[in-house]
């Protein structure tokens, strides 16, 4: 398993989780053209994508949801509830665009196996 910083910070968060050529995207707070490029530089593809996760709703998570709805728009996006209405309300890609779990849930995003849980902001 490999994990990828393709942008930490106030102007974007955005990881690459890979594992057995697939990819999982934990955030994505940067547009479609800069991770595209930061996915190359990396050596990451872009088709290797098989679902995004969105930690919490701030716009330095979620800028790139409506890129990466353009980019791929078969490709599952995960989020809580709230994170979800609330990314709707900053991106204007709705609620229902995405597959909504509960905090503690264990799910399944492709080959990766989640178990989402609270943590305070910057933990």
């Amino acid at each position: 398993m490999k994990v990828v910083s393709l942008a930490s910070g106030s102007k974007g968060n955005a990881y690459c989780v890979c594992h057995d050529g697939a990819v999982l995207l934990v955030d994505c707070g940067i547009g479609g053209k800069v991770l595209s490029s930061r996915m190359a530089e990396c050596g990451v593809a872009a088709e290797s994508l098989v679902a995004a996760v969105f930690t919490h709703s701030h716009i330095d998570h979620v800028r790139g949801v409506p890129a990466l709805r353009r980019m791929r728009p078969e490709m599952p996006l995960f989020a809580n509830y709230m994170t979800a209405e609330a990314a709707e309300w900053r991106t204007g890609v709705g609620a229902r665009e995405f597959e909504c779990f509960e905090n503690g849930q264990q799910f399944c995003a492709g080959p990766f196996e989640i178990c989402a849980f609270s943590v305070p902001h910057d933990a």
